[in-house]
């Protein structure tokens, strides 16, 4: 797989969450809300926080990979010590016994790469890497919450927070999350290009 991948993947599932809000609000806009059962609404408010970190996780690793200088043509699961060495990032934990900090695999992109982009890009405004860019609390838990396994999830799943609270992905909060996944994805490609 070529880093450039990721870009394409970011790109096309925040293409699908936009057309998902866009279709809600038009419904909201036109009165016709009643057209997305209570049920769909939810599980669709689910996948819709799915796909988001989905593009988080595609557009911040395309960016590691763009950051550090990685060959365009070499595929990601290949070695590259001196990419190591400059990022301290590797697709595979434990590239060639290498027992990289950070990685791709496994999913973790808020304390992989987000966490390896943080050290280069700090001023950069980027949400959740600039730490002067203020993020809502419940939207910084929803971030950091996410997780692969939530397309196994019921749609209508609480999701333990801080202070022993629970967090549901209603309507308010979901859009919210999703635009803050546009505003990270367009900061990165314009800080990286």
């Amino acid at each position: 797989m070529l880093y450039t991948e990721y870009k394409l993947a970011a790109e096309k599932h925040l293409k699908t969450c936009l057309g998902i809000v866009e279709a809600i609000t038009k419904l909201k806009v036109s009165d016709s809300s009643a057209l997305l059962v209570s049920r769909n609404k939810q599980a669709t408010l689910h996948n819709l926080f799915y796909l988001s970190g989905y593009v988080l996780e595609s557009i911040s690793t395309y960016a590691v990979y763009k950051h550090y200088g990685w060959n365009q043509n070499q595929s990601v699961r290949s070695y590259n010590n001196a990419f190591v060495l400059r990022s301290n990032f590797s697709f595979k934990m434990n590239h060639n016994g290498a027992g990289n900090s950070y990685y791709v695999e496994y999913h973790g992109f808020q304390a992989n790469q987000f966490e390896v982009l943080k050290t280069q890009l700090n001023n950069s405004g980027i949400p959740m890497i600039d730490s002067s860019v203020i993020v809502e609390t419940d939207m910084q838990i929803l971030f950091n919450l996410w997780k692969p396994e939530i397309r196994y999830h019921e749609p209508n799943k609480n999701y333990p927070s801080i202070l022993n609270t629970q967090i549901s992905l209603d309507e308010s909060k979901v859009l919210k999350f999703v635009d803050l996944t546009n505003n990270i994805y367009n900061t990165i490609i314009q800080t990286v290009g």
